[in-house]
C-alpha cells in the first residue's frame, strides 16, 4: 500500500528546524560532510556512531561500564550499544551458596556421666541459597543426616570431646540470568554433599575450690582443661578449726601443667608463685592441693590457677 502523504526528504542542512516544520511527519535524510543520519521529523532513527577519519588506533577510556578500547573498536557499535555499555553494563549472577547449619542450646562443657543429647536436641537449617535475580543456588535437599562422633547418642558422657556435625546433599539448582536477562546456564549449580559446622561438647571431671565466701566450703568448677585454662577466684581469710584451713584445689588425677599465682596489688599482676603441696585426698579419685607456706594464716586475696591435663 502506498501512502501519498507520506515524504521522503534528502537534504544537506545542518540545521533542520525548517525543513522539520514544513515536513513534521516525514523522512528527513541529511547528507553533508559531518552529518549522515536519517529522521522522522525531530527524532533520529539512525544509531552509527560516525567519528569522520580518526586515526582507529587512539585509546579510549573507561566511562561507566564502558571498557578501555580504541576508536576502531567503538566504530563496530552503535551510539545505543555505547551508551548501554556505560550506563547499564553487563552484572553477571552473584549467589549466596547452599548451606546446613546445626545448632544446639545446651552446655558445651559437661560432667562426666551427664547424659549426653540425642539427636533432637540439635536444630538443623538447610538454606538452599539464592542467585542476585532470585533463582534458587540449588534445586531442593535431601539426605539429611547428623552424626557424633563417638556416636554416643544419649548415654552417659566419659571423659572425652564429643564432635557433632550434620551434611547435607542438595539437587541440581536453576539457571540464572543477569542484569540484562539473559541466562547463563554454564554457572548453573550441579549438586552435591555439603557439609555444617562442627558442635563440641567436652565432658570434663570437675575441680572443687574454696568458696569465695565461706573458706570451709567448696565450689565445683566445670572447665575444659584439655586445653590450657585459667580460673580465676577469690578466696576469705583463712581460719582455724582448729588448725588453719588455707587455700585447697581438688584435682582430678595429674595434670601436666598446675601453677597458682597470687595478686600482687603493688604490681596490679598476678606475679606471686604460690607452691601447692599434694595431699592425701578425702574425695575419692581426686589429689588434694593445699597451699603450702607454713601455718601463717592468709586475709582475703585473689589467685589464678592455670590448668591443663
Amino acid at each position: 500500500m502506498i501512502d501519498e502523504n507520506i515524504k521522503f526528504i534528502k537534504t544537506s542542512l545542518s540545521k533542520l528546524s525548517g525543513v522539520q516544520d514544513d515536513y513534521p511527519n516525514s523522512f528527513i535524510y541529511v547528507h553533508n560532510e559531518n552529518d549522515d543520519n536519517l529522521y522522522i521529523g525531530e527524532d533520529r532513527i539512525t544509531d552509527n556512531l560516525n567519528v569522520g577519519d580518526m586515526d582507529s588506533s587512539i585509546a579510549t577510556y573507561a566511562v561507566g561500564g564502558l571498557k578501555p578500547s580504541t576508536i576502531g573498536q567503538l566504530k563496530e557499535k552503535s551510539m545505543s550499544e555505547i551508551i548501554l555499555d556505560m550506563v547499564c553494563p553487563v552484572i553477571e549472577p552473584t549467589h549466596t551458596n547452599s548451606t546446613i547449619t546445626v545448632s544446639y542450646s545446651g552446655d558445651r562443657i559437661i560432667e562426666v556421666g551427664s547424659t549426653l543429647p540425642s539427636g533432637e536436641d540439635f536444630v538443623v537449617t538447610v538454606n538452599n541459597g539464592v542467585w542476585s535475580d532470585g533463582t534458587p543456588y540449588a534445586g531442593g535437599s535431601e539426605e539429611i543426616s547428623l552424626v557424633m562422633n563417638p556416636a554416643e547418642w544419649g548415654n552417659e558422657s566419659e571423659e572425652r570431646t564429643y564432635t557433632i556435625s550434620g551434611s547435607c546433599v542438595f539437587t541440581e539448582g536453576g539457571i540464572p540470568n543477569d542484569n540484562h536477562n539473559k541466562p547463563h546456564p554454564e554457572l548453573k549449580y550441579q549438586g552435591g554433599l555439603v557439609s555444617s559446622n562442627t558442635i563440641t561438647i567436652t565432658s570434663v571431671k570437675p575441680i572443687y575450690i574454696n568458696d569465695g565466701q565461706t573458706i570451709t566450703n567448696f565450689v565445683k568448677h566445670l572447665v575444659n582443661y584439655n586445653s590450657s585454662v585459667n580460673i580465676d577466684v577469690t578466696i576469705p581469710e583463712e581460719v582455724e578449726t582448729p588448725e588453719v584451713t588455707k587455700f585447697t584445689v581438688y584435682l582430678p588425677g595429674e595434670f601436666t601443667t598446675f601453677t597458682v599465682n597470687q595478686y600482687n596489688p603493688l604490681t596490679d599482676k598476678y606475679d606471686i608463685s604460690i607452691p601447692m603441696k599434694a595431699y592425701e585426698s578425702d574425695r575419692e579419685g581426686f589429689i588434694k592441693y593445699i597451699r603450702d607456706d607454713g601455718g601463717t594464716k592468709v586475709l582475703e586475696t585473689q589467685y589464678k590457677i592455670n590448668l591443663r591435663k
